[in-house]
């Protein structure tokens, strides 16, 4: 997901009203797990929340902000954006 429109038409396909994005900044730093790694169950860098969600995506979703949509901060370490309530949002 590349940018707002992108963003977008994914939620007009899902019919998602809202996001939920990780701020990475607030984000706790775990050490990788070794035992996951080793017993090949996941990847190492799973712990790492960060890295799980891509810096395109959050600022796809920032984008909304200049089309109508509300963010909210949700502590600990998420923002929500949120549709406006008449659904009117532009491309």
């Amino acid at each position: 997901m590349a940018d707002r429109s992108s963003l977008l038409e994914k939620l007009r396909e899902t019919g998602g009203r809202a996001v939920l994005v990780l701020d990475p900044t607030r984000t706790p730093h775990f050490p990788a797990s070794v035992v996951g790694d080793r017993s090949g169950h996941w990847r190492g860098s799973l712990t790492d929340i960060p890295v799980l969600q891509r810096e395109e995506f959050r600022k796809a979703a920032e984008g909304l902000v200049e089309i109508g949509w509300k963010k909210t901060d949700v502590p600990p370490f998420y923002f929500l954006y949120e549709e406006p309530e008449n659904g009117n949002s532009d491309n």
